[in-house]
């Protein structure tokens, strides 16, 4: 608007002067048709700047929006790959990784490591007799009291079928046989609620390293997983088992 009028002065000026008259004639009228559809269409411009700002706003909104259900995704995903569907429990995969950050910081701090093996009994009878729903329910009920029993800081996975496995630091054998007689205790009282139409049981296996103790975590868990057949096998022989 502020060249429009020095140009505006200026042609005045020359008009005066007798200087182009035609041409300032004609550049008159040009300037104030112009400027007469500018003031005309102000509202219309505005408008549309409004629009535009508000589109733009909308649009910005909606990419956050998108953006968060990325990350809620994503998120999803990630707890999926190391966390068992049916229990809530870590899954193999789960287990395994954290299980060897574990081992590193055992053997950073110097503390000890506990391996605890659980498989539940007789669950082949109870697919059979109950069918496969109640053995979700067998496996789902025994992850609930695996974790009422350890500690948040412990690591409590199902490793594969009605295997579970778990791995805690600084435990001594007392403690370790104090961990497996309080499971056994808090399995009898799921029993005596009469919850499911069968008994709930579980054979366990255990295995204690000490911090300066090299081995893998395959290993630690084969020799757990060792104890607990024995176990098993000796229920079968004083026919505690079926």
């Amino acid at each position: 608007m502020f060249v429009l009028y020095v140009l505006l002065d200026w042609l005045t000026t020359g008009i005066q002067n007798g200087k182009y008259i035609l041409a300032g004639v004609f550049c008159l009228v040009s300037i104030f048709a112009t400027c007469s559809c500018l003031h005309n269409e102000q509202p219309f411009l505005l408008k549309a700047l409004w629009q535009e700002k508000n589109y733009r706003r909308r649009l910005e909104k909606k990419m956050q929006i998108k953006a968060r259900e990325l990350q809620d995704i994503n998120e999803e995903l990630k707890c999926l790959a190391l966390n068992d569907e049916l229990t809530g429990l870590y899954n193999r995969r789960g287990f395994f990784t954290l299980a060897q950050h574990q081992m590193k910081l055992a053997q950073r701090e110097q503390k000890d490591i506990l391996v605890i093996f659980a498989d539940i009994d007789d669950m082949k009878k109870i697919n059979d007799s109950f069918g496969h729903k109640e053995g979700d329910r067998a496996m789902k009920s025994m992850a609930a009291i695996l974790k009422e029993t350890f500690r948040t800081s412990d690591i409590v996975a199902r490793i594969g079928g009605d295997e579970f496995a778990i791995l805690s630091l600084q435990t001594s054998w007392d403690n370790a046989e104090i961990l497996m007689d309080r499971l056994q205790t808090k399995v009898r009282s799921f029993n005596e609620k009469k919850l499911l139409p069968y008994t709930l049981a579980v054979s366990l296996g255990i295995a204690l390293y000490p911090c300066d103790y090299r081995c893998t975590v395959e290993e630690m868990l084969q020799n757990a997983d060792e104890m607990m057949y024995a176990s098993k096998r000796n229920k079968r022989k004083t026919g505690t088992i079926g």
